[in-house]
């Protein structure tokens, strides 16, 4: 048969908090743009989240990411964004994590794989963390 390493949809989810620079949030965006481009994610579902979640846009596979701004700012809350894509019926085959791991995790992970690409050491209490390298 056919196989495919495609990933359906990835939710790139991208901490916009206080404690986030604007040097990091240009790096979170090259690393989401890279994940759409990198021809195996069908749709890239990109959220900022600081202690809310806010649905920037959703990619396929050739459209270009032109973000202007992300909202955020404020503290950080790591459950919003898995409790929109829930609410939007969104189910991603994955989701990545952009972050400093510095915020409050959910009480309980979601369904699906979670890999936390962070710009500091941390633990996370679900899914893989890999530290982002600058």
């Amino acid at each position: 048969g056919v196989f495919s390493q495609e990933v359906g949809a990835l939710a790139a989810i991208l901490d916009t908090s206080g404690s986030i620079g604007a040097a990091q949030t240009a790096a979170f965006l090259r690393e989401a743009r890279a994940m759409l481009d990198s021809g195996i994610v069908a749709e890239l579902v990109l959220i900022a989240c600081d202690a809310r979640a806010h649905l920037v846009g959703r990619f396929r596979k050739g459209d270009s990411i032109e973000v202007q701004s992300l909202p955020g700012g404020g503290g950080t809350d790591f459950a919003p964004p898995f409790e929109l894509l829930e609410a939007e019926g969104i189910a991603p085959t994955a989701a990545a994590y952009l972050t400093d791991l510095a915020g409050s995790f959910p009480a309980m992970p979601p369904a699906y794989p979670v890999l936390w690409i962070a710009t500091e050491p941390g633990r996370a209490p679900f899914g893989t963390v890999v530290e982002m390298q600058p």
